[in-house]
């Protein structure tokens, strides 16, 4: 006699393996980061916490710090569709690698993956990253076979707090099985966006060969850096994903769960740890209070993306193209060094000053007075705040009284007042 539990896993093979119209490809995505999960699958575009590469080999570039992830997910509440994973990622300078184990199944019906990607950091906050799967198929009864996959994805902000993001998974078509069947190939093309500091939005757009293009949405509301409250969205079938996250110190614990039309509901839990302790990377167009300066100044020899990022006036991007910039010149020896990067001028570095260890020199701009006693009428004009009419005035004023016998007479000139004449106090002279 065949027990139902017996029953139940052998109708399951048999819908896998002689249905394929009615189930999804082998080695289908599968989801076991509970953030991604509760945001819907939108995860091609986050890349504001550390990642192993799953969602885009491009991921682990963009991260100034290592990581490691496990997680577990049931999907329909089905125990013989269990899948369970663990990741790391590893950055150094421009360079990010990333690697994974995944595993969906039981004795009877099993998929496994192996995953390492090796991302490269480039332009500031762009980076492009290739991951090779292998993967491997065990039936029990009707051996195994193996495939091996190649994806690839890119990923940069254009804006500062707009990420753009584009990968494609088992892009050489491989085949598993004597009968040549191909493995899941997907395209995706996604966004996410940070209206405030404490909200992230994500968009993808997923697209499988032979089904319809799928939307997914999803957002994440952190309170505190101690709490993530999550929700998503996808179609095709329509599904609402919901979810929490909670951290402590160095790590995070995640929940999500995802409604279907018809089946039951999907599970997914993970718990993630990096070196660094997770803190919020606010917008910089959030406003910084600050009651006290910082009692220790920050290093940008030493300094890591999340440290940059708190500093008034620079954000995640800039903080990229610092890390990019230190990589190129190894060091930096005055403050003075980040005005090579566009947007930072002498009057926001002088708004670090306070905060960073290194010394900004002061730029002393050496500018000949000029003789208001002997000076022409368009070299008079030059002056801030006087222009030709004034200079004439100036020219007519000499001619009728004069040469001034100290520059504060110049005030007698029709239309120069006080105020006027301390902006060009310092520009002008009477001579010997």
């Amino acid at each position: 006699m065949i027990n139902r539990s017996q029953f139940v896993r052998t109708a399951a093979i048999a819908v896998l393996m002689l249905v394929p119209s009615l189930c999804l490809a082998a080695f289908e995505e599968a989801q076991t980061d509970a953030r991604v999960f509760g945001m819907g699958g939108a995860g091609a575009a986050l890349a504001d916490q550390p990642q192993s590469g799953l969602a885009n080999p491009a991921l682990p570039a963009l991260c100034e710090t290592q990581s490691a992830s496990t997680g577990w997910s049931l999907p329909f509440a089905l125990k013989d569709l269990a899948t369970a994973a663990a990741s790391g990622s590893y950055q150094r300078g421009r360079w990010g690698l990333g690697a994974a184990l995944l595993t969906t199944g039981n004795e009877l019906y099993r998929e496994s993956t192996g995953r390492v990607s090796l991302a490269l950091r480039f332009l500031g906050s762009t980076a492009a990253g290739v991951a090779l799967d292998g993967q491997h198929l065990g039936i029990a009864r009707y051996g195994s076979a193996t495939a091996l996959g190649l994806s690839a994805g890119l990923l940069g902000s254009p804006l500062e707090d707009l990420t753009l993001a584009v990968c494609a998974a088992n892009a050489n078509r491989p085949a598993i099985g004597g009968t040549g069947q191909e493995v899941d190939q997907t395209l995706c093309c996604g966004a996410s966006y940070r209206p405030l500091a404490s909200l992230t939005l994500a968009f993808q757009l997923q697209a499988q060969r032979g089904w319809p293009a799928q939307l997914r949405f999803g957002q994440e509301y952190r309170w505190r850096d101690l709490l993530f409250l999550r929700a998503g969205f996808a179609d095709r079938p329509n599904a609402v994903s919901l979810g929490f996250g909670v951290a402590y110190k160095r790590f995070r614990l995640d929940y999500a769960v995802r409604t279907h039309p018809v089946l039951d509901l999907s599970h997914c839990l993970s718990l993630h740890y990096q070196t660094q302790r997770l803190v919020r990377v606010p917008s910089p167009r959030a406003v910084v209070t600050r009651s006290a300066p910082q009692p220790v100044a920050l290093d940008l020899n030493s300094a890591t993306m999340a440290e940059l990022t708190l500093l008034p006036g620079i954000g995640e991007t800039r903080a990229r193209e610092i890390l990019a910039l230190r990589d190129s010149v190894t060091s930096f020896g005055l403050l003075n060094d980040l005005l090579a990067i566009k947007g930072l001028t002498y009057e926001k570095l002088e708004q670090l000053q306070p905060f960073v260890a290194q010394r900004l020199q002061r730029i002393e701009v050496t500018v000949d007075a000029v003789n208001i006693n002997s000076a022409t009428a368009d070299q008079l004009a030059t002056l801030p705040g006087i222009g030709p009419a004034t200079a004439a005035d100036i020219i007519a004023y000499r001619a009728a009284h004069g040469p001034f016998a100290a520059c504060e007479d110049l005030m007698n000139v029709r239309g120069i007042g006080r105020v006027r004449f301390e902006k060009i106090r310092d520009l002008i002279t009477v001579g010997p």
